[in-house]
């Protein structure tokens, strides 16, 4: 029921260089979204110290990863695409806590297109992102990140072939997390200081993912 341009909610990689780079992918002409794959996991739940972690503990976080991690993810996507559903399955693997260490949902987009997530704290480290689209794609592991297109490219018998890449450069996860939070404030402080009001997407946009975290 909140209806507020003074209100402002923070997620961690509304900021992040492939947000940016979804933000423009008119530019590189890549058309609508067919599917995605993300993968953010880390050995957390491997450690000792797990079990006393609020993170293991399902009285703070009932959905564990889900919440933790899978939120993130969810409201990446629902800044830049519509949701129609989310479908979650949750799991404890590690069998340590109480709370579910690992998360593997299904994001449906209103086009039909599907984005499949997999976040865990007792998987190795990856963190892993792709979105394809009708012609190109976006791809980024822990080193770099990459746009390629178009589509119709071909090789001397006339065979499809890897699209050129259109946009690449080299990615340190963590400095893009960080560096996506120290804007996502400097936004914030922007808008106060100057006495603005935040964009209405960016409210409406964090209710959407709440009402599915919640759901």
């Amino acid at each position: 029921k909140i209806n507020s341009k003074f209100l402002y909610f923070n997620f961690n990689y509304r900021f992040s260089l492939i947000s940016q780079i979804i933000s423009n992918r008119d530019k590189y002409k890549l058309g609508n979204i067919l599917s995605g794959n993300f993968t953010w996991t880390q050995g957390l739940a491997s450690k000792k110290n797990f079990s006393s972690s609020w993170r293991s503990d399902k009285k703070i976080c009932p959905k564990g990863a889900f919440e933790i991690l899978g939120s993130h993810i969810l409201d990446l996507i629902s800044f830049h695409f519509n949701i129609k559903e989310v479908v979650v399955k949750l799991s404890s693997f590690s069998k340590i806590g109480t709370a579910p260490d690992t998360a593997q949902f299904n994001i449906e987009l209103e086009n039909n297109s599907i984005i499949s997530c997999l976040v865990s704290y007792f998987a190795p480290f990856i963190e892993k992102q792709m979105l394809v689209f009708e012609n190109g794609y976006i791809i980024s592991d822990e080193k770099s990140i990459s746009v390629r297109g178009p589509r119709d490219v071909f090789d001397e018998k006339g065979f499809f072939k890897m699209p050129p890449a259109l946009h690449i450069e080299n990615l340190n996860q963590i400095d893009d997390f960080n560096q996506s939070i120290t804007r996502s404030v400097e936004y914030f402080l922007d808008i106060v200081k100057n006495e603005k009001i935040f964009e209405s997407k960016y409210l409406d946009k964090s209710l959407i993912t709440n009402q599915i975290l919640l759901k």
